[in-house]
């Protein structure tokens, strides 16, 4: 089971990963650069999305929204709802296939993971 979670994190990262990753870290980038991010917290959204994104077979995503309402909510009202419909559709693409249900899945976890981003927490399984 572990090899097929290596062998699955190594296409992810070749695939998609490296993609999502730097994606996540520019707007980390982005965040820390206007200076008001950084008083609720975004940045450590940001870097918490792109590990996930880095590897994330045999990891699940846990949101808390009701931790932070207030900030989930104000984050899927700009940009959170538009990237988890397209992370839910781009996992129903991949879900037609037989093949294709572990990457939707992951997307489906980082759907999850931009609609709430708030106190989410992603652990092993």
């Amino acid at each position: 089971m572990k090899f097929l979670r290596f062998l699955g994190n190594v296409l992810w990262f070749c695939t998609f990963g490296l993609a999502m990753f730097i994606a996540e870290i520019g707007a980390c980038v982005m965040s820390i650069v206007t200076i008001i991010p950084i008083f609720f917290g975004i940045p450590k959204v940001h870097i918490n999305n792109a590990v996930f994104f880095l590897a994330p077979f045999g990891k699940k995503v846990e949101t808390h929204f009701l931790r932070a309402p207030i900030r989930n909510i104000i984050s899927f009202i700009f940009g959170g709802f538009i990237n988890g419909v397209m992370l839910i559709m781009v996992g129903l693409l991949f879900c037609i296939t037989i093949v294709g249900i572990p990457v939707g899945k992951i997307m489906f976890g980082g759907a999850k993971l931009t609609i709430a981003p708030f106190h989410a927490v992603v652990s092993k399984k």
